[in-house]
């Protein structure tokens, strides 16, 4: 995946979302990107324009089947959070263990004991939350990590810890 730098259709809809969270009135400090921000951002054209050439399955998989309402976000939150960690391109892994954003927000008690992220095993949790195993989002890494965020990130990133929302 092509980095910030040389993708500006990454940054200018990275710098939309940024524009668009509000505080949140619930947890003081915390902010949200409220629900049609996601579906006027998380667009096909716009994920067109982050990822370059992507497959129409995968295009799909994070807005849902083209001209059919519908309320659901499909993978529109798992992208937007991707996107703002600079891991986009990882939105494959998401794909090809079906990790939608029904399963938001992960809680540590979702994951086995049994379960070690650093091996395949035979684990109890679902099939889905595979896809932070070792090499399944990128190739050698442990977890979802920023590579070099410019604000706090939304602590989403430890696989065995509830996830969080903070600036999205």
């Amino acid at each position: 995946m092509a980095s910030s730098n040389r993708r500006p259709g990454r940054k200018s809809l990275l710098n939309e979302m940024q524009r668009l969270v509000l505080p949140s009135t619930f947890s003081v400090g915390h902010e949200f990107l409220p629900r049609g921000a996601l579906f006027s951002l998380v667009t096909p054209e716009n994920i067109k324009l982050v990822l370059g050439n992507p497959s129409d399955a995968l295009v799909e998989f994070i807005c849902g089947e083209p001209h059919v309402p519908s309320e659901k976000t499909h993978a529109r939150k798992i992208f937007a959070i991707l996107l703002y960690i600079d891991l986009e391109a990882s939105i494959e892994s998401f794909e090809r263990h079906q990790f939608t954003d029904e399963m938001l927000p992960i809680k540590a008690e979702t994951i086995d004991d049994n379960c070690n992220p650093e091996f395949e095993r035979d684990c109890q949790h679902s099939d889905a939350l595979n896809v932070f195993h070792k090499g399944s989002i990128i190739r050698g890494t442990k977890t979802l990590q920023p590579k070099a965020p410019t604000t706090s990130p939304p602590k989403i990133l430890r696989p065995h810890t509830k996830l969080s929302f903070r600036r999205f």
